[in-house]
């Protein structure tokens, strides 16, 4: 796990499993061809950083099988589907509100772009991942709309403790992978409304 991610690679995998603690002299991770050094966490867990797409990749989702040898030379599919999938990274178009309170209100924002609906389902699905201002503040669920898949984030309800009334950008960037986030775009965070004085009281 993660079981996806861009295909600029830098994915941190962790994979697990029995008797990988053995005395192997040559613990290595197998992405498609590409053999990538692995490191031991303890008896069930090695982990290994996926490499990058190969040049000339066609575009959309990447299929690279994962395997790992603790010799060099005989190795172990990593599932029975244990393909490890490398996808174009999300691009962030449009935010729906593109503004919410500060405090107090925790705004459900519809992100649409592209690549939202890359990544294994079964990976993805659980890993989808919103960030305000480089924290990770919960998970992002996934809808289709006519114009493709969008990504629904919630605003946490204390985004900024000093907004101003006229609102204060909030970088937010999305994941699908739980690690790798995308490049962000601004929410709008304003100053809670406080109305005092409703004129005139009837009409």
């Amino acid at each position: 796990v993660p079981a996806s991610g861009p295909r600029a690679g830098g994915t941190n995998v962790t994979v697990t499993g029995a008797a990988l603690g053995g005395a192997g002299s040559h613990v290595l991770c197998r992405f498609g061809e590409e053999l990538i050094n692995a490191s031991r966490v303890d008896e069930s867990t090695l982990r290994c950083f996926a490499p990058a797409a190969p040049g000339g990749a066609p575009a959309g989702d990447l299929a690279r099988p994962l395997a790992i040898t603790l010799n060099g030379q005989q190795f172990t599919e990593a599932a029975a589907d244990g393909a490890f999938i490398q996808y174009e990274p999300p691009q962030i178009s449009t935010l729906y509100p593109v503004s919410g309170p500060a405090t107090g209100g925790e705004t459900t924002i519809t992100v649409r772009g592209n690549g939202l609906g890359f990544g294994r389902a079964d990976d993805s699905e659980t890993r989808r991942r919103c960030a305000f201002d480089g924290t990770d503040t919960g998970a992002a669920t996934r809808i289709e709309t006519a114009a493709g898949a969008a990504l629904l984030c919630e605003s946490p309800p204390a985004l900024r403790s000093d907004a101003p009334p006229l609102g204060e950008g909030v970088p937010l960037t999305v994941s699908l992978n739980g690690q790798q986030f995308s490049a962000s775009s601004d929410f709008l965070a304003f100053a809670p409304h406080n109305l005092t004085l409703t004129a005139p009281a009837s009409g």
